[in-house]
């Protein structure tokens, strides 16, 4: 009995002894104008190589607490909009939590253009662009850019691939300053591998009044995201290919090529499934130049409504059978004359098709008989949209 107690105390002293945690706590002020932050986005990083831990928010008094803390050095970055970011170095120990107090934040109007706010080179503040680097944040191998920026403070990407930046909707991607095959972001983010990307910028998207004026980004709009790839990426190939089928009626197949030669680009991409649930949201539909022409969009609503007789078999409440979808590009891009001159060409190719097969059985009694009668329908319906050269 005495030797299973014993045991049953070692145990306990080695549970309790790896089990020693701390936290981190504070609040966030901007002391000029003498307000709680709410909403800040709060980082650790291991001071040793700049890899995330872990990241929360601010709650509406402008507190955090971060639990389960091991014991080590930390840099603790907190971010908010149109304010200088803070980086400081802490060192946790074991149960001893750590009270940061009321963090000052600066405003950004008050800086110098261009301010470096770590010793490091995990986040760079240059104007209103606010620059990331990707190496900084531990990813699996064969990661995406669409998995690098989950990782990022203050990024979000749904389901769809949506991304929000800062709080506010993505609406255009770059690779290099240019559109990779036009104005979709999710080609760039979920085909081009992390381990190619140098930096991610973020930076208010500029409205056509903007260019037309040369000024800078009035901050009513989306945001922008540009992704630099390293100088290694540039020189060589590389690409990306999924494949998946059922080995019947079900495929996917997915294949980008890219290659890279300083400050020339050519890529092509294609992509086959018949995967598709059969139903078409207003997104997808208005991507593939399906939408109705007797549909309409009420900005003040937010909503779309029809007014038409619904006999579209590509409405999505209407949309029967396996699909069957291609999607076809190619890019080209070169600059020269140090980068005063450039040329961007894409072009983009989307097919959409669907065969209904069905059938239809009858039975007549009759008083000495029965008939029976059997139809089968097969209809096919394709509609396609080609995106020209820019």
């Amino acid at each position: 009995m005495k030797k299973y107690c014993f045991i049953l105390c070692l145990c306990l002293c080695a549970y309790a002894s790896n089990s020693q945690t701390s936290s981190i706590s504070g609040i966030v002020k901007d002391t000029a104008e003498n307000r709680n932050l709410q909403h800040a986005v709060v980082a650790i990083l291991r001071s040793e190589d700049s890899v995330l831990v872990k990241f929360t928010r601010t709650n509406a008094k402008g507190e955090f607490q971060i639990e389960k803390m091991k014991e080590g050095k930390y840099v603790v970055l907190i971010s908010y909009p149109k304010f200088a970011d803070y980086a400081d170095i802490v060192e946790v120990k074991d149960e001893e939590p750590l009270k940061l107090g009321t963090v000052a934040m600066t405003p950004e109007s008050v800086l110098m253009t261009a301010v470096l706010v770590r010793s490091n080179n995990t986040m760079r503040i240059r104007g209103d662009t606010t620059e990331f680097t990707a190496d900084s944040f531990k990813l699996r191998e064969g990661a995406t850019v669409e998995e690098l920026l989950k990782q990022i403070p203050g990024m979000s990407v749904n389901s769809k691939g949506e991304i929000t930046a800062q709080g506010k909707r993505v609406d255009r991607v770059l690779v290099d300053g240019e559109e990779f095959f036009g104005e979709d972001p999710t080609i760039a983010t979920q085909n081009i591998g992390a381990k190619a990307v140098d930096k991610v910028q973020v930076f208010d998207t500029k409205s056509e009044q903007d260019q037309l004026k040369g000024i800078g980004a009035s901050g009513q709009g989306g945001k922008t995201i540009n992704i630099k790839l390293k100088d290694s990426a540039k020189r060589g190939y590389f690409g990306k290919m999924e494949a998946g089928s059922n080995f019947d009626k079900l495929h996917n197949a997915k294949l980008m090529l890219n290659r890279f030669q300083g400050s020339q680009k050519i890529s092509v991409y294609g992509t086959r499934s018949s995967t598709n649930t059969g139903s078409l949201g207003w997104e997808e539909r208005n991507k593939l130049g399906i939408e109705d022409e007797d549909m309409e969009f009420d900005e003040i609503g937010g909503f779309y409504y029809s007014y038409g007789d619904g006999d579209d078999e590509f409405a999505s409440w209407n949309l029967r059978g396996l699909p069957t979808a291609y999607t076809a590009g190619g890019l080209y891009g070169n600059r020269w004359a140090e980068d005063k001159q450039k040329l961007n060409l894409s072009y983009l190719y989307n097919r959409l098709g669907t065969t209904n097969r069905a059938s239809n059985i009858s039975q007549t009694i009759l008083a000495d008989s029965s008939l029976f009668f059997k139809f089968k329908f097969i209809h096919t319906r394709v509609k396609s949209t080609t995106f020209a050269p820019r």
